[in-house]
């Protein structure tokens, strides 16, 4: 962590060295775009070198700070898009001054999601009214692109990131905290593509499941067949040496990877309005890890609640977390791949302990007391508790 400071801050002080406008929070910068006094290729130079200033203090973990940088760089791109209007529409063009305080605050209603806020603060900066009109029209487009490309505001983000949410529902957070690596059934039972319909309808009798992944004889997933599909056939003996499962299966279905939280899944089953959906590792789409059921996903929301402290105090199974603390499911992170508990030792570094692990091999439903000298391997899902802060060193090991 100290390395990547270091070297973040290096390279925040060697653009400071080649863009000198950039050191500092930059409002006498600002006011001289305000002015007019800036050239509109000068002012996209300030502006990328800002955005590239801040991502990299951001990142390493030295944050000074966003509202100047969203002044500064809303200001800038206001200014550099008059250049533009300039030599496209130069009859329609207004002042310099103009386009860089509206850039302004369509940059800032974009980042902070408060669009009010952007058009007030122009209003108190100016004591001009003649702005409204481009002021509403800018800050409502900006919101709409911002929020279409990324939902939370540059406040809201990093405590969605810790699992916090001031708008979500408590069923969106709790589906957005479990990974489909917790709950999907590893044991599905598949159909061969050159099975005849006779060989299919026998598997499908002996079967509780409702969804059938059509594997080639590689292994490969094919398809999906359903329940349903095949309930025009029972009655067509004929068909029985001349349909096979590929014929019947739907070869184009969407897939989910282990490291996929249930929120995603819950949409994907509401988008394709089926009731399975299969499971196939990142690296090899066409292998098939299991299947994940609306079943499934509604009994690990259900004890999750129960678990996570969701419900009533009178009716929680559980102790009451502090406030300070937090229980997460998450895949095994990559770095802890091929490490044992004892190795890694994330209780006495980082007062993060593990609850619970439900290895990757492991077929049936339900967690288990973590080995502490069992390596973790590829798709294992652990319980982890721990504060916030240590939670996110623990996982970056």
């Amino acid at each position: 962590r100290a390395v990547v400071l270091l070297v973040g801050l290096a390279g925040v002080g060697l653009l400071d060295v080649m863009v000198p406008e950039n050191v500092s929070d930059g409002y006498p910068v600002v006011d001289q775009a305000l002015a007019g006094r800036l050239a509109p290729g000068h002012m996209a130079v300030l502006a990328a070198a800002k955005a590239v200033g801040s991502s990299l203090s951001l990142g390493c973990g030295a944050p000074g700070g966003v509202f100047g940088p969203i002044f500064f760089i809303g200001a800038m791109i206001g200014g550099a898009f008059r250049g533009v209007s300039a030599f496209f529409l130069p009859a329609l063009t207004g002042p310099r001054g103009s386009y860089a305080l509206v850039g302004l605050g369509a940059f800032l209603a974009a980042t902070t999601h408060a669009p009010l806020t952007a058009i007030f603060l122009l209003f108190e900066m100016t004591r001009n009214y003649t702005v409204t009109v481009p002021a509403l029209i800018t800050a409502i487009v900006g919101l709409m692109i911002a929020t279409r490309l990324e939902p939370e505001s540059i406040d809201t983000l990093g405590l969605t990131a810790e699992g916090k949410s001031l708008h979500a529902t408590t069923d969106r957070q709790v589906l957005d905290q479990i990974p489909v690596a917790a709950v999907y059934r590893r044991e599905a039972e598949t159909i061969p593509e050159r099975a005849t319909l006779p060989e299919v309808l026998r598997i499908v009798a002996g079967s509780r499941s409702a969804t059938f992944p059509v594997v080639s004889d590689a292994g490969e997933l094919v398809g999906l067949l359903a329940f349903g599909a095949l309930r025009a056939l029972l009655l067509e003996e004929n068909l029985g040496p001349l349909v096979v499962a590929r014929d019947l299966c739907e070869p184009h279905f969407a897939k989910l990877s282990p490291e996929a939280s249930l929120g995603e899944a819950f949409r994907l089953l509401e988008g394709e309005g089926v009731e399975d959906l299969p499971v196939v590792a990142p690296e090899n789409p066409g292998r098939l890890l299991g299947l994940l059921s609306r079943a499934d996903l509604i009994a690990a929301y259900n004890r999750t609640v129960a678990a996570l402290g969701a419900l009533p105090a009178s009716a929680r199974p559980g102790p009451d977390w502090a406030d300070s603390y937090r229980v997460l499911v998450v895949p095994a992170p990559r770095t802890w791949l091929g490490r044992s508990l004892r190795d890694i030792d994330c209780r006495a570094r980082y007062g993060v302990a593990v609850l619970a692990v439900r290895p990757a091999a492991r077929v049936e439903p339900g967690y288990e007391l973590p080995d502490p000298n069992r390596p973790f391997a590829a798709h294992d899902t652990l319980v982890l508790a721990g504060t916030a802060e240590g939670l996110r060193a623990a996982q970056s090991l």
